[in-house]
Parts: structure tokens; C-alpha cells; sequence
């Protein structure tokens, strides 16, 4: 009966929302642990966490041991996607104010949306593209292009974007190919894998290379620490949070079209902008709050879409 529940798509998409709430607490955390720790440091450990906690759910090994070459190199790709995302976006996030960098990584539901007319069939209406045209405005009023105030940067989260909006695109694409178990526990072994071919590389470009700890991608080459209780602490809540938008997220895309479910992250958006001025201050100007209030609408309208479309 509760497994019902949580199929049904109006629940599913509540449930993501919920834990977009939580996605944003673990950037926070990154943030603020990368100003004394490696990224890949910090990922490996909140991943080393997450696959204890998947471990011990029952049936995941023999699902794991069943799972065939085709599908695992499959399931491979989808997770390397969403490390590269990750890599991106954790790297503008470093650089730039938080609701900046979630701003313009959320142009990534108007692509899921876009491209999902095209790869997955899915009907594109004039409401959504009134929808994506709305949210694209608010995402241009942030980023300001051709302006003084255009920051190179902006690349970080811009590509960030496009590895996600493929992820969630081949999420969607093979919904029926593996258990959603095995479907999250391979996307955090991908986490397990690259971050151990990345951070000897980053490392050495550090090391023998840049040889100093004054550049902009510090956080991508400084050398890995021994974490105090308040830095391991944060990391296990970030390994929950994360944990929890990889179930969220991945169910979410098999039962919803995702050109529904994409714009419901816009949840983020105004919590990250308020939490940046909290915790560093960050000032955005008019126009980016603006842009943020623009792109929270065309997300409550998409939700507003989906109701209609199941009466």
C-alpha cells in the first residue's frame, strides 16, 4: 500500500520537491567546506556514506549481482553525467554568490523540456513554451550578457546545466531498464569511481603545474586534509541530502514526463538566494531578483500544467 502511494505521480513530484529543499542545504555545505577542502575529498566521503546507507537496503546486492554488462554500462553513463554536472557546478559555486550559480544552473528545465519534445515524444504545448520563454527571460536578467556586469564564470553553471538536463533526458529514456535501487546505488559508485580517476589528476595539475594554492580552482587541487568533527559532521548531512534527491529525483523522471517534473527544482532558487545573504552576504542586484521571480513562476505554472493534464 505505501509503495502506491509513492507511485503516484502527484506524490512523486511533492516528494522531489521535498527534497530540492535539501539539495540546497548540502550546496550550502559544500560551500562551506571547500574553503578548507578539496571537492573530491568532500564527494568522496559523502559518497563513501551513502553507499554504506544503500548496502544495507535489502535486496541491493543480489540486484546488483544480477545486473547484466549492457545494463551496468548503461546505468555507467547516466551516473557519469551527473558527475560531470556536479564538477561543473560545484566549480561555479565556488566562484560566484550561491543564488547566482542555482539561478543559472536552472536553465536546465527549459533544455529538459525543449529536448524532450524531440528525444522522448513528449507534446510540447504553447503553455510550456510560454513557460520556457518566461523562465529563459529571468534566467538572461541574472546572467545580464553583454553587460560590465557578465561574469566569465557564468560558463561553470551554464554547462553544469547541460551534463544535467542529459541526465535527467537518459533518466527518463530508460526509466524501465534497472530497479530504482540499482539505478541510485550505480550512480553513487560513479561518484566512487570518478572521483578516484579526477583527484590524483587535479592533484598533480596542482601540484607540479600551478604549484600554489592562490587560483581560482584551489578547491580542485589543494591537498586532502584530515576533517574535524564539524567537517564530517556536515558531510554526512550532505551525503543524506544528496542520497535522498537520488531517489526522489530518479523516481520522479520514471513516472512523470520530464518535461513536467524539470521545473519543479525552481523550488531552490529563492532559498539559496536567501541563504547566500545570510551566511556570505552575497548581494544580488534588482534585476537578478527579478529574473529569480520569473523563473519561480514559470516552475508553479508547469506544476499548475500537470494537474490539468490528469483531470
Amino acid at each position: 500500500m505505501m509503495q502506491g502511494f509513492f507511485n503516484k505521480p502527484i506524490i512523486a513530484m511533492i516528494t522531489l520537491m521535498i527534497a530540492m529543499i535539501f539539495i540546497t542545504l548540502n550546496d550550502v555545505l559544500v560551500k562551506i567546506l571547500s574553503a578548507d577542502m578539496v571537492l573530491f575529498q568532500i564527494l568522496l566521503t559523502r559518497t563513501i556514506l551513502s553507499l554504506l546507507v544503500i548496502s544495507c537496503l535489502p535486496g541491493f546486492f543480489k540486484q546488483l549481482y544480477e545486473l547484466s554488462i549492457s545494463v551496468w554500462w548503461i546505468l555507467f553513463f547516466r551516473g557519469s553525467l551527473l558527475v560531470f554536472a556536479l564538477l561543473f557546478f560545484f566549480t561555479g559555486l565556488s566562484l560566484l554568490p550561491i543564488g547566482e550559480n542555482v539561478a543559472i544552473f536552472f536553465i536546465s528545465p527549459f533544455i529538459i523540456v525543449i529536448a524532450s519534445a524531440f528525444f522522448l515524444k513528449e507534446k510540447l504545448t504553447i503553455y510550456k513554451l510560454i513557460t520556457i520563454i518566461i523562465g529563459f527571460i529571468g534566467t538572461l536578467l541574472i546572467i545580464k550578457p553583454g553587460t560590465e556586469y557578465f561574469n566569465v564564470a557564468y560558463f561553470f553553471p551554464l554547462v553544469a546545466s547541460l551534463f544535467y538536463s542529459m541526465f535527467q533526458l537518459y533518466t527518463r529514456y530508460i526509466r524501465h531498464v534497472s530497479p530504482l535501487l540499482i539505478m541510485v546505488g550505480v550512480q553513487q559508485l560513479c561518484y566512487l569511481i570518478w572521483t578516484m580517476i579526477l583527484a590524483p589528476i587535479f592533484y598533480i595539475i596542482g601540484y607540479y603545474i600551478i604549484g600554489d594554492n592562490t587560483s581560482d580552482i584551489d578547491f580542485l587541487t589543494r591537498a586532502w586534509i584530515i576533517p574535524n568533527g564539524t567537517q564530517f559532521l556536515y558531510m554526512i548531512i550532505a551525503g543524506g541530502c544528496v542520497l535522498l534527491l537520488a531517489f526522489a529525483a530518479s523516481h520522479a523522471y520514471r513516472l512523470v514526463q520530464a518535461s513536467y517534473v524539470a521545473p519543479l527544482e525552481y523550488i531552490t532558487l529563492p532559498i539559496s538566494a536567501i541563504l547566500g545573504y545570510i551566511i556570505w552576504d552575497d548581494q544580488l542586484d534588482i534585476y537578478s531578483y527579478i529574473g529569480i521571480i520569473f523563473i519561480i513562476f514559470a516552475g508553479i505554472f508547469i506544476v499548475f500544467l500537470q494537474q490539468k493534464s490528469q483531470h
